[in-house]
């Protein structure tokens, strides 16, 4: 549907036409004269031959005359089109005719900019000044034409053998057969008659159309004298059988079926919508309900309008730099053993697999009390229940999921002290008898062999906990408490995966114990998040910042407080450290794995909601997948108990599904991620090219952006609900790759993840940001909140270029994808 407000056909003896359409459904133009396109309000995509722009609000792009395009859009728009008729600027400029334009927003970098915020500046303002229509207003409007031409001139002209338009010899044919529809469109056309002037095979002809264009050539002619019906049947009060036979259709009901196969409604009710909405619409066009003076007042805070990065490389997909290792999605993480009895984490357990898979999942407290696994008698004698640990396990399995088992955290009954950290009170002493602790980690382990088979339990992992080490700042005690929980463990089975929770700071001394003791490990886990606390290099000196409460329980998270976000290569440069010192002390290790790794631990960092996740995901995974076995983002779910739950749900919990079971943008990169190849033919700072055993390529890219303050302090109160991204320095990336080594036709897939897809609290932005919502909000945002794609087919003879523009925080996947031809 399309509807139209014309404001001016001329402007004194210039024939410039300005008019505001709404677009609903593809219309195809071949236009003779020089269009600017401005999008007031919504999306459209434009396509210029096989190239296809999505432009937003405040977009502008130009048409060179005789080019061959259309326009398409799904939701709610508002359009402002500039028809400028060039040939009457001949008189006026020698060959201007000749000139070539290219002008098109989502192209425009720092060289340029100034110059198109004045071309945008005099198109909205000679659309203020037709609007208002105040006395004057041609000569006011004839200036600023000239000033547009001018400009256009000086600033926007190319060379022909640049035009990236330039028609070649399937053009020309194309452009002949559109040409005759559009001028006999009104009279009975048959293939026949193409055929006789094209002197080409009918045959030929049919398929050669439907080919190039995407549509077969009889539903074209349909659609061109639909198109030319529309303007009779909404600007005059003709009779629909007569509009029916004036535009080329035999009869009324090959009309009417024609009309409900693209408008789903007969021509009558069209019209009667179409006058209806065109009553509101005609209030918005009063140019004090406009807005305009908006939209040219806030282009700094626009995207478009940001400062640029370019970036562009050669890929030559003949090679193959090394296998993708998808250490990534090896290990799942979330909060504790109790929390994967609540049937709503189980269902998001459920989708996580269905829509990214992975292998293990890692979580805390198997032992603690809320799993009732141990609990003494009267005389102090251990009795040991496994029904919960069973249950929660029997369901991992069934949803394909190993145990990566944490042995931490102690029963209270026997533990030596009441000491804990979190809110649902994680007892960090040591045991008061360890005879007592060795015989439970055996007892477990032997259950666990019993259940589910000695060959199945020697694929999963049981990593001890280091938290004593943290919180007790007893060394030598807890390394005799791992040497005796080790032991234990490979008593039962030796051939078990047995490892442990390493700090950087103490793995020296860790390593040292190892060699005297013979201990060997079968992986070692490290904790990164990317926060330094505030004047302190050592991240122990946390401990003595923690808040205490009446009951001595310790809030670990108080601890982020006194925190600053680090650099943006921080958890890089940490673990090629680690790795660093392991090679030097020689530690001998089969596997490595970040077992839990983030910005923050917290569940009040705002920034975990917004976009800012999902490049930070894919930057930090591109640059470590190689160096590690897993590496497990702590975690998955806001279903997360260590503090007070927040009633918002955008809380800034460190999940990436919120508590009602909204996708987070990061899900949606690991969902991009997961469809890369498995070898890798290119790989840089912000993207990597992977290829499959089929030949299809997939190249993942990200516009990371990292903070302005390179001393921002965690859990600021600048970062708001409702204002979160002006603490970025963001800036838009100009990217290109040209693909070489590729032949034949393709089918191009891109994926998006930004502010405008695949970001729900970017969505819960714009519905108004309510406090609380309903299942009807909570479901409006869970399907519209998706990444953004589309998709092309491409001819190609020689190499693929690829351009894309992408917003700060951004991260897009390009699938090629050969098409085998039958």
């Amino acid at each position: 549907m399309r509807y139209t407000n014309e404001i001016i056909d001329t402007i004194g003896e210039i024939p410039v036409k300005l008019y505001i359409e709404s677009i609903k459904n593809s219309s195809y133009y071949l236009n003779p004269k020089l269009i600017l396109i401005f999008v007031i309000k919504g999306e459209i995509l434009i396509k210029q031959e096989d190239k296809t722009y999505k432009l937003r609000e405040e977009d502008v792009i130009l048409i060179n005359p005789n080019i061959m395009y259309s326009i398409d859009s799904s939701s709610t728009n508002q359009i402002y089109i500039l028809e400028i008729d060039y040939k009457y600027f001949n008189n006026l400029y020698n060959n201007f005719s000749d000139l070539i334009f290219e002008l098109n927003s989502l192209n425009i970098d720092e060289t340029n900019m100034e110059d198109y915020k004045s071309i945008k500046n005099i198109i909205i303002k000679l659309l203020e000044v037709c609007l208002n229509k105040e006395n004057g207003y041609l000569l006011m409007a004839k200036q600023l034409i000239m000033e547009l031409i001018v400009r256009l001139i000086n600033k926007f002209t190319i060379d022909k053998t640049e035009n990236t338009f330039s028609i070649n010899h399937d053009d020309e044919r194309i452009n002949s057969i559109i040409k005759f529809v559009l001028t006999h469109y009104k009279e009975k056309i048959s293939l026949q008659d193409i055929s006789q002037y094209m002197h080409l095979n009918s045959q030929y002809i049919s398929r050669y159309f439907s080919k190039q264009m995407g549509i077969p050539l009889n539903a074209f002619i349909s659609n061109v004298r639909l198109e030319e019906s529309i303007k009779d049947l909404v600007l005059s009060d003709k009779k629909v059988t007569f509009i029916a036979l004036e535009n080329g259709f035999p009869n009324l009901k090959s009309y009417f079926k024609a009309f409900k196969e693209i408008y789903g409604m007969t021509p009558s009710k069209y019209r009667n919508i179409y006058l209806n909405e065109i009553r509101e619409n005609s209030l918005e066009l009063d140019f004090s309900k406009f807005n305009l003076e908006n939209i040219s007042n806030h282009e700094n805070d626009k995207l478009r309008l940001l400062p640029e990065k370019k970036q562009s490389y050669v890929i030559e997909l003949n090679s193959s730099v090394e296998t993708f290792k998808k250490s990534w999605k090896k290990v799942l993480a979330f909060g504790r053993a109790a929390e994967g009895m609540r049937e709503e984490l189980r269902n998001q357990l459920r989708l996580v697999q269905k829509d990214i898979g992975f292998e293990y999942v890692r979580f805390h407290g198997i032992l603690s009390d809320e799993m009732r696994l141990y609990s003494e008698d009267g005389q102090g004698n251990a009795e040991y229940n496994f029904t919960y640990v069973d249950e929660l396990i029997d369901f991992l399995l069934e949803i394909k999921l190993k145990p990566f088992i944490e042995l931490g955290y102690m029963p209270d009954q026997l533990a030596a002290e009441k000491k804990y950290i979190f809110a649902w009170k994680a007892n960090i002493s040591f045991p008061k008898s360890i005879n007592k602790w060795n015989k439970l980690i055996k007892t477990f382990v032997k259950h666990l062999i019993e259940r589910y088979g000695r060959n199945e339990v020697q694929t999963w992992y049981f990593q001890i906990c280091d938290q004593w080490s943290y919180f007790n700042n007893e060394d030598r005690r807890y390394f005799e408490f791992f040497r005796e929980t080790y032991s234990s463990v490979k008593q039962v089975e030796t051939k078990l995966r047995v490892g442990g929770t390493f700090d950087l700071q103490l793995l020296e001394s860790y390593s040292c114990y190892l060699k005297d003791e013979r201990i060997a490990l079968d992986f070692i886990a490290v904790r990164t998040y990317s926060l330094l606390p505030i004047g302190k290099s050592d991240s122990l000196e946390l401990i003595n910042k923690f808040g205490k409460v009446s009951d001595d329980e310790l809030i670990l998270q108080n601890s982020i407080d006194y925190c600053l976000y680090a650099n943006e290569s921080f958890i890089i440069e940490y673990i090629d450290s680690f790795v660093n010192k392991i090679d030097k002390h020689k530690i001998d290790i089969k596997e490595f794995f970040i077992s839990e790794w983030n910005t923050t631990p917290s569940q009040k960092d705002l920034i975990h909601d917004t976009c800012f996740k999902a490049s930070f995901f894919v930057k930090n995974i591109i640059a470590n997948f190689n160096k590690v076995n897993g590496m497990a983002y702590w975690s998955f779910s806001d279903i997360f108990e260590e503090t007070k739950a927040s009633n918002n749900i955008f809380h800034g919990g460190l999940g990436f599904i919120t508590n009602n079971g909204i996708k987070k943008p990061i899900y949606y990169a690991y969902q991009l991620m997961n469809r890369l190849g498995n070898s890798i033919i290119r790989k840089e700072n912000d993207f990597i090219a992977t290829k499959n055993i089929n030949n299809s390529i997939q190249i993942l890219a990200f516009n990371y952006c990292h903070f302005i303050d390179d001393k921002k302090q965690c859990h600021s109160k600048d970062i708001t609900l409702k204002d979160r991204y002006h603490v970025f320095d963001e800036k838009n990336k100009n990217i290109s790759f040209a693909l070489k080594g590729l032949s034949g036709e393709v089918v191009v897939k891109t994926y998006r993840i930004n502010k405008e897809n695949g970001s729900a609290y970017d969505e819960w932005l714009r519905i108004g940001a309510p406090n609380s919502m309903e299942t009807d909000e909570l479901n409006y945002i869970k399907n519209k909140s998706i990444f953004g794609y589309r998709m092309k087919s491409i001819d190609i003879n020689g190499d693929l270029i690829i351009n894309e523009k992408m917003e700060p925080h951004e991260v897009i996947l390009i699938e090629i994808i050969p098409v085998k031809n039958s």
